[in-house]
């Protein structure tokens, strides 16, 4: 009689957010995907390709219990009425033990997909990629294929940031009952980081300024992709700024430098101690650019990372070839007004100015 599996441990990634001292944060990623033309067959072929990437890629059904990943069964795509960013479904809390890490809904027009994942089992492009093998595409490389990472830490800047917190972008009054999503699409392509993230630095101060609160030290996290592999192998880099520092200089040698935040290097059950001054250590806001993505029949691709902290205010970068560039924003507390003002203020930034 063949013995039940005993599942996988997790990684140092995945235990750093499983075990991260902001609990409150839900720690879930989103895409959603826009297709050129509705597919009326595609619930259909979703399921029977998720089965498939299931297959090779256990951590699509898999469970955490018992310190452990172990093997589960998975969920159907969820078919919801409207926008599928606006499914109460898609952004509620995972329960781990009890469902795989990856939940899917579809509009009834078969147009547009939105994916939640848990940032423990899944980064952007790892997400990316299930979202390219759905589509049809091949799936990347697996993963225990990929060579280690050294990286390193020091608790000097947590130490600052404990004494000097960064501020934080205002909340809306009253805060909302649910999440805000925006996107906006850009005419121009290719931007770099160090832009984007000048341009919703500017956008999150005058959004402070309106609202009376200050905006003088500024945390800026920068997402740093990792491999294009299912998985969490991503990481990030936390800046820390003075009002009126230039941007874009700091983000390029932060994205160059093998330091990263403490939390992933030691070890995460003792950074549950933190838990009652985690807040602390927040950031301002977070930036990932997702860059450029080839997912052939899709005409626009909207990334909402994580929102985390007192903020929890995030900005996601992303286009898909042949199709359009999007800004986009996903913020906790602040109204769904505020949260388009202040995604038009950064657009504005980054968009050319024409000729008068």
């Amino acid at each position: 009689m063949p013995r039940p599996s005993a599942g996988r441990a997790a990684s140092t990634r995945e235990r750093a957010i499983l075990h991260h001292p902001d609990q409150r944060t839900s720690w879930i990623a989103v895409i959603l995907v826009s297709l050129a033309e509705p597919s009326p067959g595609l619930t259909a072929a979703v399921e029977r390709r998720l089965e498939a990437i299931s297959d090779v890629v256990p951590i699509v059904r898999a469970r955490w219990q018992n310190g452990r990943w172990q093997p589960g069964g998975l969920s159907r795509p969820l078919l919801v009425d409207g926008d599928p960013l606006r499914s109460p479904a898609l952004v509620r809390r995972f329960a781990l033990g009890q469902e795989p890490p990856l939940r899917i809904t579809i509009d009834r027009d078969r147009r547009r997909l939105a994916f939640a994942a848990h940032h423990a089992a899944f980064d952007g492009r790892g997400l990316l990629a299930i979202i390219g093998a759905l589509l049809g595409q091949p799936l990347p490389p697996r993963s225990d294929a990929l060579p280690a990472v050294t990286e390193r830490s020091s608790l000097r800047d947590p130490l600052r940031r404990l004494l000097r917190p960064a501020d934080a972008v205002a909340p809306s009054s009253p805060r909302p009952a649910r999440e805000s999503f925006a996107i906006r699409e850009l005419s121009v392509h290719g931007l770099f980081t160090g832009r984007i993230a000048q341009a919703c630095v500017a956008a999150a101060g005058a959004h402070n300024a309106r609202h009376g609160r200050p905006w003088r030290r500024i945390g800026l996290s920068i997402a740093r992709g990792g491999p294009a592999a299912i998985g969490n192998f991503a990481s990030y880099r936390r800046i820390d700024l003075d009002a009126g520092d230039r941007v874009a200089p700091a983000v390029h040698r932060a994205l160059r430098s093998d330091d990263v935040p403490p939390e992933m290097v030691f070890a995460p059950r003792l950074l549950r101690l933190l838990a009652p001054i985690a807040t602390r250590f927040s950031d301002s806001l977070l930036v990932s650019n997702l860059g450029r993505a080839k997912l052939p029949g899709v005409e626009q691709l909207a990334l909402f990372p994580v929102v985390h902290g007192r903020s929890a205010v995030s900005f996601g970068a992303s286009e898909v070839e042949g199709g359009q560039a999007t800004l986009s924003l996903r913020a906790r507390d602040l109204s769904q007004a505020d949260a388009e003002m202040l995604l038009d203020h950064a657009v504005g930034d980054l968009e050319p100015v024409e000729p008068g």
